[in-house]
C-alpha cells in the first residue's frame, strides 16, 4: 500500500517498509497539536499548551506572555530582535531546568 487509505472514522493510514509500519494519521489535521510552539520554538510540554494552542497557535507561555500584550500583533507575534524577546527566552530556559541536582 503506497498511498494513503481512509480508515472510515476519520484516519488514514498508509503502510509503509514493505507492509512492517502502518502510519496512522487524522484526515482532519487542524486540531493537531505540534510537537514545537511556532513562536517561541520550545517543546509543547502540557495539556495547557494543547488546549491553548487549539485556541491561539501558540503554547501557553507564550500566549500568556505576548498574545495580549499592547503593539505584539497576531498572527506575526512578537519582535524576536528585541532585548525583551532574549529575556523572555532566557526566563523560559531558566524555568526549564530541574530543580533537583544529583552528584
Amino acid at each position: 500500500m503506497d498511498k494513503w487509505t481512509e480508515t472510515g472514522n476519520g484516519h488514514k493510514i498508509k503502510l509503509i517498509a514493505e507492509g512492517q509500519i502502518a502510519v496512522v494519521s487524522p484526515i482532519d489535521t487542524s486540531s493537531v497539536v505540534p510537537l514545537f510552539c511556532p513562536c517561541c520554538e520550545r517543546s509543547m510540554k502540557t495539556s495547557d499548551d494543547g488546549l491553548t494552542y487549539r485556541k491561539v497557535r501558540v503554547c501557553h507561555k507564550c500566549d500568556e506572555r505576548w498574545t495580549n500584550k499592547p503593539g505584539v500583533s497576531w498572527p506575526q507575534g512578537p519582535d524576536k530582535t528585541t532585548e525583551e524577546w532574549e529575556q523572555y527566552l532566557e526566563l523560559r530556559s531558566l524555568l526549564e531546568k530541574p530543580s533537583l541536582n544529583f552528584k
